[in-house]
């Protein structure tokens, strides 16, 4: 006798987005540290043009600061049916950064002096609220760094702006045990990260790879409640398989 190798495939469904825009290959940047520099109506025509990604090893002074302006036009394409918000996306930055939208802080990694931490190697991920975008007009990215000693700058992507999704608040795990009789027990669980009501649906199938054949399918419903309240999870697909052989 001979085992049928089976294989599960699942295609979720929950309004998630694909769409993305690249962030301007050039930037304005100048060193110094002035809170000014965040604002959209500061003028930094003076400035220098930097092209992504950049890091600076010949910074003439430890202990320094520099800021980068980013503009670009933000299309109404990418607003969220539910106005969750973009995802910024600015890579690495050696070593601290505070990060402004509009002239908003809206996210930092690092901590400046006295209480200084290094984040040079973390991958640094914001979220943008909707209600701050000027939809198809021009915005404005401020980044501003410190550095403590040796190089800076943002040394590496990804560089871009996304809707966010599903994804961001859902996590998704599975498990597979083999059990008695050539057969298998499969459960994927949703986890809700958020406090925010989650529902979608998730078809799978399962298949029998050897012989490229569909041995089944369905379609199953997931709803979960917040993270702080009971049945943030949503446990689906739990199904057994017997006896798959074939001689």
């Amino acid at each position: 006798m001979k085992l049928v190798k089976t294989a599960v495939f699942i295609l979720i469904s929950l309004n998630g987005f694909s769409q993305s825009i690249p962030l301007p290959k050039e930037s304005k940047l100048k060193f110094g540290d002035d809170p000014e520099w965040a604002s959209p109506a500061f003028n930094d025509r003076e400035w220098q043009t930097q092209i992504f990604p950049n890091s600076f090893n010949d910074v003439k002074n430890d202990s320094s600061f520099c800021w980068y302006r980013i503009k670009l036009t933000i299309p109404s394409t990418l607003k969220t049916n539910n106005g969750k918000g973009l995802k910024l996306r600015l890579g690495k930055i050696d070593d601290v950064d505070q990060t402004y939208f509009n002239g908003k802080l809206i996210g930092e990694t690092g901590s400046l002096p006295p209480n200084y931490v290094t984040q040079c190697s973390e991958q640094r991920v914001y979220t943008i609220p909707e209600n701050m975008v000027q939809w198809d007009k021009e915005n404005l990215i401020a980044v501003r760094i410190y550095n403590l000693i040796g190089g800076m700058g943002m040394w590496e992507g990804p560089y871009r702006i996304e809707p966010l999704g599903w994804i961001d608040e859902v996590s998704v795990s599975h498990s597979f045990m083999e059990t008695a009789k050539n057969s298998f027990t499969a459960i994927i669980t949703f986890a809700n990260k958020t406090d925010i009501a989650f529902s979608g649906t998730v078809k799978y199938w399962i298949a029998d790879k050897a012989n490229k054949k569909i041995l089944f399918t369905d379609t199953k419903k997931c709803t979960t409640t917040g993270k702080s309240r009971r049945g943030n999870s949503c446990d689906l697909l739990k199904f057994q398989i017997f006896d798959r052989k074939c001689i």
